[in-house]
């Protein structure tokens, strides 16, 4: 599954880039997110509770270009299955904040699967709707 997505934030480029590079900012920025714990130069182990399941996982940011763009690989494995992703995300400045634009490739694997595109591709999507609302929103309590 390809997913594109683009959103608007609050704060330059550079200043969205310190963010997303702050694990402690990240694990807040993930719904469900336990632990963001480093496990290697760029990359991260991650427990994420997604109703009462346990996802754990892992993932490594690459091709890192500050302030300008980043790919980051996301892997996790619970019982229902598996879901590995390469997400590649773009900052671009726009009217005194940032445009983000974004497009993934999404594997899903085992019994999540079953679930069917439709059902995978909207809870991806609202996934991604709810992390940068709350990045947004990490970035606006910063400049009060």
């Amino acid at each position: 599954m390809n997913l594109q997505f683009d959103h608007r934030l609050p704060a330059p480029p550079a200043k969205v880039y310190a963010k997303v590079m702050d694990p402690e900012v990240l694990r807040r920025c993930i719904d469900g997110c336990e632990s963001l714990t480093p496990a290697g130069e760029n990359t991260f182990e991650t427990v994420i509770r997604l109703g009462g399941a346990k996802v754990k996982g892992r993932v490594q940011l690459l091709n890192a270009v500050p302030n300008e763009s980043m790919t980051l690989v996301i892997e996790g494995k619970a019982f229902a299955g598996s879901v590995k992703a390469t997400v590649r995300v773009r900052i671009t400045p726009q009217d005194g904040g940032s445009a983000i634009h974004g497009d993934s490739d999404v594997t899903v694997g085992g019994l999540a699967a079953a679930l069917g595109p439709k059902i995978l591709e909207d809870g991806a999507r609202k996934a991604i709707a709810d992390f940068y609302s709350r990045l947004a929103a990490e970035l606006t309590a910063s400049t009060s």
